[in-house]
């Protein structure tokens, strides 16, 4: 059976009108204030990865909750008197710190990130729980494939330190095979290409595959390695690295179109449909910014 989609939540907006409750009162009362976050975090750090994407770095105010490689966060801001909230992939490694990672890409026309891209160092902002079911399945050895587009990349960097690095005391053939598959437009897209290369070159089971979709673009420059969509490339490594399909298990994660054309991809390779584990970055058609 098909592993499910794990879209995430549409937020609507917050509070209602209310009506008065007076003896004989027909007329609407005047709406109440909407709902406003109380801030609990800091944007503590920002890094610039392209034009319109960026890691943000944000410090709770309390410890930062455990939560499971995979799962995301809700960041918030109270803009025009209602709260706004987005969620987003941590990129943090499992109990890591007093700061959580964000990979985010700004969307010019949106309601969120261009408020979000204005926060300044030590600005506050709100960060609720960790949620989601995108997470690794236990004691798994079979060859991951996790395959992303553009900010998608995000889980799996909060998980490689759990399938790569494996437990201090594990055993190396305890540790599955893993290929991250990355497709961005430009290659300055590719947020964490130099760490990816170096886990390649420090530990044989992994395999970084980056690709471009413009390689003729002039951002793009000089650039030797992979080109096209991340599912057009799916054929080739699956080739090159003699995979099994029965003893292979795939996470997907970008938009909806390339999680759903990188599935079919995968199951014309031969991948049962339940070894295929989906989550879309925002719903269709509708992209939240």
């Amino acid at each position: 059976m098909d592993a499910p989609s794990l879209p995430r939540p549409r937020l609507g907006q917050l509070g209602q009108l209310g009506r008065s409750s007076a003896p004989g009162a027909t007329a609407e009362a005047p709406p109440r204030p909407r709902a406003t976050l109380v801030p609990n975090a800091e944007l503590s750090g920002r890094e610039e990865i392209a034009p319109d994407v960026a890691r943000l770095f944000v410090r709770p105010d309390g410890p930062v909750p455990a939560f499971q490689p995979g799962q995301y966060f809700s960041l918030g801001l109270t803009l025009d008197a209602r709260a706004v909230l987005r969620p987003y992939s941590t990129a943090s490694r499992k109990g890591a710190g007093d700061t959580l990672e964000f990979l985010v890409r700004r969307v010019p026309s949106g309601t969120f990130t261009p408020h979000l891209w204005q926060l300044s160092v030590g600005e506050r902002l709100w960060i609720g729980p960790p949620k989601g079911l995108f997470t690794l399945r236990p004691a798994d050895s079979r060859t991951h494939l996790l395959i992303s587009a553009g900010t998608g990349i995000a889980p799996f960097i909060s998980m490689l330190p759990e399938l790569v690095a494996g437990e201090p005391d594990s055993p190396r053939n305890a540790r599955p095979r893993v290929v991250l598959a990355h497709g961005v437009s430009y290659q300055q897209e590719l947020a964490y290409r130099a760490r990816l290369e170096t886990l390649t070159a420090r530990h044989p089971e992994f395999v970084y595959a980056p690709t471009v979709s413009r390689p003729g673009a002039p951002q793009n420059a000089g650039w030797s390695g992979r080109a096209g969509r991340v599912e057009a490339i799916l054929p080739s490594i699956w080739g090159e690295l003699a995979l099994d399909p029965g003893d292979s298990v795939a996470y997907l994660c970008g938009n909806p179109d390339i999680v759903e054309s990188s599935r079919d991809a995968l199951l014309r390779l031969g991948m049962p449909a339940g070894a295929i584990v989906r989550e879309n970055y925002w719903a269709a058609p509708a992209r939240p910014g």
